[in-house]
């Protein structure tokens, strides 16, 4: 079994929060729900517009394709932008994250225990793991997930613990 143990500090959980926030922004549902507002506001579009030619039909569909893309990524801007003060105060707020963190792993498994409990998971139960600059990312569900800072592990650790979790996962 392999181990490394870490404290977590406000950027580790910055980091988790923002690599999740990138990486939903390519699931299918995630796309499709995109795919599916500017068509909505596509046809919102040409209901503004005088139906007595295709050119003012394709306007109209377009300028309310191109107003739910600067609403989408308004939104989508602001809640990134929100990540790194809604990350503090949830540390602030989630004692577990105030202590030490250990975690063991093999070829078949993973462990994750601190003070305030512990996790004994098959890698085939994560759903998926997600690998960014700062943090690995194990999701239990779309919304759940535990994170390894990667300045607690070294290289050789890092790539281990990816080569175990795809040879049980795939």
């Amino acid at each position: 079994m392999r181990s490394v143990s870490f404290i977590p500090v406000e950027a580790d959980l910055i980091a988790a929060y923002r690599l999740h926030f990138r990486t939903s922004l390519k699931w299918k549902r995630s796309v499709w729900s995109y795919a599916l507002g500017g068509l909505v506001f596509a046809l919102i579009g040409t209901l503004f517009t005088e139906w007595d030619s295709a050119g003012a039909i394709m306007v109209g569909a377009t300028l309310g394709f191109l107003f739910w893309s600067f609403v989408l990524a308004c939104i989508l801007a602001v809640n990134y932008i929100l990540i790194p003060p809604r990350s503090r105060r949830a540390f602030r707020q989630m004692k577990t994250l105030q202590s030490q963190t250990d975690i063991n792993w093999s070829p078949e498994r993973i462990q994750l225990q601190s003070a305030q409990g512990s996790s004994d998971l098959d890698w085939r139960d994560l759903v998926r793991i997600t690998h960014g600059r700062d943090v690995i990312l194990l999701f239990q569900s779309d919304y759940l997930f535990n994170f390894i800072p990667k300045r607690a592990l070294s290289d050789e650790q890092a790539t281990d613990l990816a080569k175990s979790a795809a040879a049980r996962r795939t």
